[in-house]
């Protein structure tokens, strides 16, 4: 997902805008299953992993990721708005 998003961000600001972009892609798919999507986002969580560390399951962006994107769009809290992003997206796949 993160080599996606930074192929069709063109430039580093609009990254973060980007991710909703790739998911709108992958809903369209005909592959797409949204029951797998937010299993696969699950088994991804480790209560013993730093929240900081915790991958949104297969989806290909940690949050360290999805701060980066965020400080890179010029978020004054890139932690806050790295975790709202994370929210933002399962709460699209449902």
């Amino acid at each position: 997902m993160q080599a996606e998003v930074e192929r069709l961000a063109d430039t580093r600001q609009r990254r973060a805008l980007a991710v909703f972009d790739v998911l709108d892609e992958w809903f369209h798919s005909c592959d797409f299953d949204c029951r797998s999507a937010i299993g696969t986002f699950m088994e991804g969580t480790d209560s013993a992993r730093s929240d900081r560390d915790v991958p949104p399951g297969r989806l290909g962006l940690s949050r360290a990721t999805l701060e980066a994107y965020a400080e890179q769009a010029g978020s004054p809290n890139p932690c806050e708005a790295g975790h709202q992003l994370q929210l933002l997206m399962v709460g699209a796949i449902l």
